[in-house]
């Protein structure tokens, strides 16, 4: 786990990547932010640089996260599969929460308004941050 990589943010509404935009100026977290309106594109960014991410967060669009979930497990560097992707929405489906947890994500959020949303972005990456895995060998 890349700890100090970028977080990426795929999310195709303006609306939705500002509040997370707000949320990540204030936290003031020193990963690298980048946000991108569709999996193509942040598919060939993930091509062309070599950092593994730390986060994926995503736009709880199901055909196009799954798409994006097909294609990460694709790809050659083994790494890029063990980054952390949790789902965003600003409301609650029981299917595609359910759906969402069947493809082995590591969270579904609701985002509610800015403080509501820091919170829960603390949270995550507080765990995240500690978290240890086999890729991350600082103990």
């Amino acid at each position: 786990m890349n700890k100090d990589g970028p977080v990426i943010i795929i999310y195709d509404d303006a609306s939705s990547q500002k509040l997370l935009f707000e949320v990540f100026v204030k936290l003031e977290y020193s990963n690298e932010i980048l946000f991108f309106f569709d999996i193509d594109k942040a598919l060939d960014y993930l091509e062309k640089d070599n950092r593994i991410p730390f986060l994926f967060f995503l736009e709880v669009n199901l055909h196009l996260s799954d798409r994006l979930l097909f294609k990460i497990k694709q790809q050659k560097n083994a790494a890029l599969q063990t980054v952390p992707y949790l789902f965003f929405s600003q409301s609650y489906d029981h299917q595609v929460v359910t759906h969402a947890h069947k493809s082995n994500n590591q969270g579904y959020f609701i985002m509610n308004d800015l403080e509501d949303t820091v919170e829960v972005v603390t949270v995550i990456f507080e765990y995240w941050k500690r978290n240890i895995s086999p890729t991350n060998s600082s103990f």
